[in-house]
């Protein structure tokens, strides 16, 4: 991010698109499928969230001023408190991949 500053609001948007298509395909899996059985609650989500950060972002050597992770972390909570959120508040699971 620090080589393209400008694209960052971009790369979150695509991002969030991303992650709520899987959610909406996730939606149609029969109902044995382990996926199903599983779902996010606020520790798993900052977990994958932070998950990001480490394999998506540091580990490929992509540099992060300390501002940005900083911001990073903030929203990433705030993301996890309200994703969980969605889930306490409807019958809606939000549920990930087993790995």
């Amino acid at each position: 991010m620090l080589r393209r500053p400008g694209d960052k609001r971009d790369i979150y948007r695509r991002a969030v698109r991303d992650l709520a298509r899987a959610q909406h395909r996730l939606a149609a899996l029969p109902e044995a499928s382990i996926v199903k059985s599983r779902a996010f609650d606020h520790d798993l989500l900052r977990w994958e969230i932070d998950h990001f950060l480490e394999w998506g972002v540091s580990a490929r050597n992509i540099p992060i001023s300390d501002d940005d992770r900083i911001a990073f972390g903030a929203i990433a909570g705030r993301l996890a408190s309200r994703i969980a959120s969605w889930r306490a508040a409807s019958s809606i699971g939000i549920t990930r991949a087993a790995t």
